[in-house]
């Protein structure tokens, strides 16, 4: 059973790392996933543990990232003959978990759902099961494709397998929104799941690290300065986040935002946040990317931040 599994997963990845899959340009609607056929697959329910953040992000060349977990999956051929056969599926889950989801998940991103279909149908023919993380990137395409009867649909599916109502799903579909510079989709998501976990308000609903990102994608979205209400409403979620350092829940989204030359938002950014304390390190850093820049603009950098008493700090831990 363990060499036929095994022997599944490598012909999966072969097949998707060598086909040969169209690329629409555009937002244009892909006939490949249909409702009825997502609606008719019978699939079983596997969640998969962590969160969004405790994933890994993989961005860049997919196949051989792919190629690399059936690396590891052979070094550790020793171990997985060990284990009983409950453990051995539970390996092989993970394994699919995480080799569809490196393929779905760049093609959701880039709302190309005639690829993300080719994917599903080469997972289903392999004998794999999708996901809530890969169900939560289908959303985000069809949201970027611009198909609410999918995105619809697709939620419907979630429910019956009690994949719906979910936090993951949630951050991808507000993503999706602020990639698209819909200020108004993400407003009103934001406040349906408020509302739907009142419960929860006595600690954050969002993570501060998705908020930010969030911040930044709409941002460099076109039209951000439409979208004010948007990026009031995220700014005055993030100010609410526990005190602590912010280099990696701010620094990331804030980083992404200077190197794009989008100056003005990082520094309302900022200022909108009031950020607890950044390192030394991560402070000298910024200063770095910036210090060829106008040098107004690392001036209202430290103006923005609050850290500017802490400039002698940092110049003690720069390299000479």
């Amino acid at each position: 059973m363990f060499f036929l599994r095994h022997r599944s997963v490598l012909a999966f990845v072969l097949r998707v790392a060598h086909s040969k899959t169209l690329h629409f340009s555009g937002r244009q609607p892909c006939p490949l996933l249909p409702t009825p056929v997502l609606a008719n697959v019978s699939y079983s329910a596997y969640p998969t543990p962590g969160n969004r953040e405790e994933r890994s992000l993989l961005t860049e060349n997919d196949a051989k990232n792919a190629s690399f977990q059936m690396q590891l999956a052979e070094r550790n051929r020793l171990n997985i003959r060990l284990m009983d056969t409950e453990q051995q599926r539970v390996y092989f889950n993970e394994l699919w978990d995480k080799i569809a989801a490196v393929f779905i998940r760049r093609s959701c991103e880039r709302g190309n759902m005639e690829e993300t279909s080719f994917y599903l149908k080469a997972m289903h023919q392999e004998g794999a099961v999708p996901n809530d993380y890969i169900f939560s990137k289908i959303l985000h395409g069809y949201v970027k494709c611009g198909l609410p009867d999918e995105v619809a649909t697709t939620q419907d599916v979630m429910s019956k397998l009690n994949y719906w109502p979910s936090m993951m799903a949630t951050e991808d579909l507000l993503s999706a929104y602020a990639d698209l510079g819909d200020g108004n989709g993400v407003i009103e998501l934001l406040q349906e799941t408020l509302n739907r976990s009142e419960s929860l308000l006595n600690r954050p609903v969002f993570s501060p690290r998705f908020l930010a990102d969030l911040y930044a994608r709409l941002a460099v979205a076109p039209q951000f300065d439409t979208n004010e209400q948007a990026a009031s409403t995220i700014l005055g979620l993030l100010r609410k986040r526990p005190p602590y350092f912010d280099d990696f829940r701010l620094g990331i989204a804030l980083t992404r935002l200077l190197k794009a030359g989008h100056n003005d938002a990082a520094f309302q950014f900022l200022r909108g946040t009031h950020p607890h304390t950044f390192t030394p390190y991560f402070l000298s850093k910024i200063s770095e990317l910036l210090v060829e820049q106008d040098p107004k603009t690392l001036a209202d950098f430290w103006l923005s931040s609050g850290a500017f008493s802490r400039l002698p700090e940092v110049i003690r831990t720069m390299p000479n």
